[in-house]
């Protein structure tokens, strides 16, 4: 399983995160509790596009939150499990003072959708190494496969309290994700 634990300094004195205060993209306030599950992506990649539309219509309880790999939001938030997020080359998963990547981020997340996404959790039982070698084939020609945006994506108005941080501004012709 490839997860990062934050070092104690992240963490409350419950043992979980601490509720912080965050702003969204469009400056409205957005409390995170140790029940947000933060989702970290590539803002440029159109499969990643459809994987956040896909996760936000099947989570009907509103525990995730996002952010692109390319925000400054990103880099703070992934420095406490000493990832680069400018290096970073796949889906990231931060679930409370636990940190998930690749294969085992995405099976994570499907634990937290509605059914019948959750049964996709037995998959953990495959060995990381093998699991990551197909995520990480997908994660090389998804640009070639899906396409690539030159901007990241906003999101569509009624779903933005669920974007962390600044998204840099595309075209004023760019479609909300």
């Amino acid at each position: 399983m490839t997860s990062v634990t934050a070092p104690l300094s992240a963490v409350g004195t419950d043992g979980q995160p601490p509720a912080t205060e965050r702003r969204t993209r469009d400056g409205a306030e957005a409390t995170e509790t140790s029940e947000s599950l933060i989702v970290f992506f590539d803002g440029v990649c159109s499969l990643c596009h459809r994987t956040v539309r896909f996760i936000i219509e099947n989570d009907p309880s509103k525990r995730f939150l996002f952010t692109p790999l390319q925000s400054d939001e990103a880099r703070e938030r992934l420095r406490p499990f000493s990832i680069d997020a400018s290096a970073v080359d796949a889906l990231v998963l931060v679930d409370g003072p636990r940190c998930f990547e690749q294969s085992t981020a995405a099976l994570r997340i499907a634990q937290h959708l509605r059914f019948p996404w959750p049964l996709l959790t037995l998959l953990l039982v495959i060995p990381a190494a093998l699991r990551n070698f197909v995520y990480r084939w997908i994660a090389r020609n998804r640009y070639g496969w899906f396409g690539r945006e030159e901007f990241c994506q906003l999101p569509n108005p009624s779903e933005s309290e669920r974007f962390l941080g600044s998204i840099p501004q595309p075209p004023a012709s760019s479609p909300p994700l």
